[in-house]
């Protein structure tokens, strides 16, 4: 609310008063002086008004009117002290034009101005927007002879005239355009409301006299712009109007504070408005009451207006603060909701809402702003950008992740930890340990890689490179060259990234990976000479009819006649209860865990308990062998032959160390405790020794190792060895990708015979 008095041509030497009314215009009626209309069909904001103005002395100062000339009496007394208040006999303060009949007295109520004083104004600050529709000024004594309306939409910061007034404008507003608007932006001065009639019973002369007929019309000054349908605005009638939710049309019916200013009085030939009393004590202004009409201003995102807190609510009070929808904010609803700024606000229009849309943050951010630029460039779509991303997110959306993050790609976008560190190896790393922040295959983007060193390799830029080793921060290449030969490596890796020793393939050696191993050619080492072959996997076969036995024991030759053997060598070792056999082992060429299977054919129902096996030892293990661990125990087994079966594997594996002589004991005790079966017997076929996979080098120590010994297993490739079935019956994967290499690595070679 503005706190000085307006004006414009000179300084106000008297004493003033400014009045606050605390009156609510909405609770005001068409017979009040002071009123504003609202529109049932839109909100409209209730608040008060601030009335600035000009009034007579705080004491009593004497005022004349013209049109008493036939009376005795033609001066009165104006009197603000604060007893007279609620008389209108003498008190005319601005109050008087809220009613046009004083509510206490029920008589005829005005506001008049000092004496003399050609400058006042009125200026009303309201606390929120409205569309300002009329302005109706019904004056008690003559209208003034130039005045002027403006209007502020901004709350007091900027003004802008809308209409002016005069009995003479080329005079008193020189330079602006007289008669009708042309657009609804043209300011022009009307001469209609300015003239000093009419007037009636009273005689107005010219000259400074006191007294004159009494003023009996009162003349009302109307300022109306004609009316556009569905509360949408006030526009000249005159104009054509194509849009009325344009937003010309829109800024000039918003209104936060409106001024009337009052800038010269009909004198009635007094040429100059000298101090002599009885000249001063004529002219003044006198206002029976005031109208201001118009809407409250929704933007079309209300059905229904509230009061504001602290106000109390009365029978047929129309509030003005918004109850806003379509996702908006405000007294008005001129803002967007915090979160829904992807598009910019519009104010409703006919059937369209123009709500509000939430922005799209993917669950990472509850603030958000629009931007023009964005909404341009986005083909005018999406204007929305998320504000203060959590979770590591930023972009427009929270869409992206901030340095040193990447967009986790198990994950949905939305997911409160879709960023996750990269975690990159700066000993590796170039770019300050950056990682890719998101996969794009046409950019070569990959999620959480990061930007390595020239020979460094892995995800995080934690190893060396196939070929490379000596993994260092201090080198700028990362790591060292390997003096291998690449090919000759296993898996074409080269050395070990550590020690930057050669881990040659099967088939070659050399300490740089560069020889195929004896008795072994072609290009790629994968074929053996002339006069060899790769042993099978149970190459290590042990035939019972040729091992030493009991006195008890019987050897029984078996002849094909045409049927497929199902044994090996030329039968087998018939045992019984209390009998025994004895191998002789000296022919293991590699030193590693063996499987130790019975081959064997049952001869009666039932199953053989109590058969122990025993390994000799020629003496005590290497201590940095791979035997080392071998605990005595493990060298004493006791097993069952089960009559469903065909062969037994012991457990634990055998350790058997290279080059050395092993003797091994089968003891066949009682067949079963519970029955006497002294005839009972079994055929025993061959003891084997089957390389553990676990135990050789290309099947461990790496991915792709593992990988491989997981495909031995799953097709089950030494099983097919325990009963000593045909090759034919051997997987073709297990032909292919791993009995020779076994064969080679373990056996060596074997002499043709």
């Amino acid at each position: 609310m503005s706190s000085s008095v307006n004006n414009f041509s000179q300084p106000i030497s008297v004493i003033f008063c400014q009045l606050f009314l605390s009156i609510y215009f909405c609770h005001l009626l068409s017979t009040i002086s002071l009123n504003l209309f609202l529109s049932s069909s839109v909100n409209n904001f209730c608040q008060p008004i601030s009335v600035i103005f000009i009034f007579c002395h705080l004491s009593q100062e004497r005022y004349c009117i013209v049109s008493h000339l036939k009376d005795r009496k033609k001066c009165f007394w104006c009197d603000s002290r604060p007893q007279w208040d609620g008389n209108p006999r003498y008190s005319h303060k601005i109050s008087n034009i809220v009613y046009r009949f004083d509510p206490r007295t029920r008589q005829r109520s005005w506001w008049q101005s000092e004496n003399g004083q050609e400058t006042a104004s009125i200026q009303l600050d309201l606390e929120a927007e409205f569309h300002f529709t009329h302005l109706i000024l019904t004056f008690r004594t003559f209208r003034p002879a130039a005045m002027l309306i403006e209007r502020s939409f901004d709350f007091g910061k900027t003004w802008k005239v809308y209409r002016n007034f005069a009995y003479d404008c080329s005079d008193s507003f020189p330079g602006v355009k007289r008669g009708v608007p042309t657009s609804i932006n043209d300011v022009v001065c009307e001469s209609r409301y300015s003239a000093v009639e009419p007037s009636t019973e009273g005689e107005v002369s010219g000259g400074g006299g006191g007294g004159g007929g009494e003023v009996v019309e009162e003349e009302e000054v109307e300022v109306e712009q004609g009316r556009v349908e569905e509360g949408s605005g006030v526009l000249p009638p005159n104009i054509e109007i194509t849009n009325p939710y344009s937003d010309e049309v829109q800024n000039l019916l918003k209104i936060t504070n409106l001024r009337v200013n009052f800038t010269k009085l009909h004198t009635l030939g007094d040429q100059l408005l000298d101090s002599r009393l009885g000249i001063k004590e004529k002219y003044y202004y006198a206002l029976y009451d005031m109208v201001v009409r118009g809407s409250c201003s929704c933007y079309g995102h209300a059905s229904r207006c509230l009061p504001l807190p602290g106000v109390v609510d009365k029978p047929g009070m129309v509030h003005g603060r918004c109850e806003c929808t379509h996702n908006t904010k405000g007294l008005n609803c001129e803002h967007c909701e915090d979160f829904y700024n992807d598009l910019p606000w519009r104010p409703a229009v006919g059937k369209e809402s123009n709500a509000c849309k939430k922005c799209n943050c993917n669950n990472h951010a509850t603030m958000c702003h629009f931007d023009s630029s964005v909404y341009e460039a986005t083909g005018y779509v999406s204007g929305g950008v998320c504000d203060d991303c959590s979770g590591n997110t930023q972009g427009r959306n929270c869409e992206e992740c901030v340095p040193y993050y990447y967009l986790d790609p198990a994950r949905e976008l939305y997911d409160p930890e879709i960023c996750q560190p990269c975690n990159c190896d700066s000993r590796g790393s170039v770019d300050s340990a950056i990682c890719d922040s998101r996969s794009d295959p046409v950019g070569g983007l990959l999620a959480g890689r990061c930007h390595c060193k020239r020979q460094v390799d892995g995800l995080k830029c934690d190893r060396c490179k196939a070929g490379y080793w000596n993994f260092s921060s201090e080198n700028p290449e990362g790591c060292e060259a390997c003096t291998c030969n690449t090919l000759g490596t296993v898996n074409n890796e080269g050395c070990d990234v550590v020690s930057g020793e050669c881990s040659c393939k099967r088939f070659v050696t050399g300490r740089d990976c560069n020889q195929c191993r004896p008795h072994v050619s072609g290009r790629r080492c994968e074929a053996p000479e002339e006069g060899y072959y790769v042993a099978a996997l149970d190459y290590l076969t042990y035939e019972a009819e040729l091992a030493k036995g009991s006195e008890n024991c019987q050897v029984v030759m078996r002849a094909l006649d045409g049927r497929e053997a199902t044994w090996t060598g030329l039968g087998f070792m018939r045992t019984f209860d209390g009998s025994y056999l004895e191998f002789d082992i000296e022919n293991i060429e590699t030193s590693m865990d063996y499987d130790f299977v019975i081959r064997y054919e049952p001869q009666f129902r039932g199953e053989w308990e109590n058969v122990r096996v025993t390994i000799e030892r020629p003496g005590p293990l290497d201590p940095n062998g791979p035997c080392a661990n071998t605990r005595p125990t493990d060298d004493q087994m006791v097993i069952n032959l089960p009559d469903s079966r065909r062969h037994v594997k012991l457990f634990p594996p055998v350790c058997l160390e290279a080059g050395k002589r092993y003797k091994v004991r089968i003891d066949f005790r009682r067949t079963n405790s519970h029955t006497d079966s002294p005839s009972a017997s079994v055929l025993i076929d061959s003891i084997v020794l089957i390389p553990r996979v676990e135990s050789i080098n290309f099947y461990s120590g790496s991915l792709m190792n593992e990988n491989r010994r997981q495909e031995y297993e799953r097709y089950r490739c030494s099983e097919t060895f325990y009963d000593g079935q045909n090759l034919a019956t051997v997987p073709e994967v297990c032909k292919e990708d791993h009995l020779d290499s076994i064969g080679f690595l373990v056996y060596g070679q074997a002499y043709c015979e």
